[in-house]
């Protein structure tokens, strides 16, 4: 799979087009965690990661001119080809990335 090039990025609404160095670290984590879940979940049949940007209208600052500009927050959208390919990486995500997460975080706090 060929990721996007995320400073050329086109949504339906807006375009991504980094003005500062921030913009430019997020289109790169972005990238790399797409290439990253690509290959740890492509064997599970994840068929692609996209980014998809979504407004938060509850936010107080929904109207910054610097979110309306890219068309909102970013997130990433995985593709599978059926229901059970969805539901057996959701599971790998949840046992190898959620739980050791959470956990550590439960510690932290205590």
């Amino acid at each position: 799979y060929i990721l996007p090039d995320l400073t050329k990025w086109q949504t339906s609404s807006s375009s991504f087009s980094p003005t500062d160095d921030t913009d430019e670290e997020y289109a790169l984590l972005f990238e790399t965690l797409s290439s990253v879940l690509m290959r740890m979940y492509e064997p599970f049949g994840l068929a692609q990661v996209q980014i998809e940007y979504k407004q938060d209208l509850d936010i107080p600052n929904h109207l910054s001119p610097k979110i309306i500009r890219r068309g909102g927050y970013p997130f990433l959208k995985l593709v599978f080809d059926n229901v059970q390919q969805l539901t057996d990486v959701r599971m790998k995500l949840k046992t190898d990335i959620i739980e050791p997460n959470s956990k550590k975080q439960q510690e932290q706090q205590q």
